[in-house]
């Protein structure tokens, strides 16, 4: 039920953000999904990364910060409350990810599992 819940939450998110953000915005943003991945993956299942996977998440960042700026002094319709939206969005999706993820280890599941559960429900 969590898992579908964030799902909905995550799409929901991410298409009202496209309101207040450009479409190209909203895209590396998404292309950032890692960085939250990331840290979801060190709180939900304890993972540790090592120094390579945390350099390219922070070079991720950095540009992602470089364009976000970059992108407010020259699209018009840049809004901080669309930037709020698809980092909630973002969020929920590693949520999803590492609790899918922590459920397959946990009962011994596979991909494919996982995938019919998504296509029955």
């Amino acid at each position: 039920m969590m898992i579908a819940f964030l799902t909905v939450g995550t799409m929901g998110l991410s298409n009202t953000s496209l309101g207040y953000l450009n479409y190209p915005t909203q895209v590396i943003f998404k292309c950032c999904k890692l960085i939250p991945v990331m840290i979801g993956g060190v709180f939900i299942q304890g993972k540790r990364y090592n120094l390579t996977d945390v350099s390219a998440a922070l070079c991720m960042s950095l540009g992602l910060i470089w364009f976000t700026l970059a992108d407010s002094k020259v699209a018009p319709n840049f809004n901080v409350t669309g930037v709020m939206l698809i980092s909630l969005a973002l969020c929920a999706d590693a949520v999803i990810g590492n609790v899918q993820e922590k459920a397959m280890k946990l009962h011994n599941g596979s991909n494919s599992e996982m995938v019919r559960f998504f296509l029955y429900y």
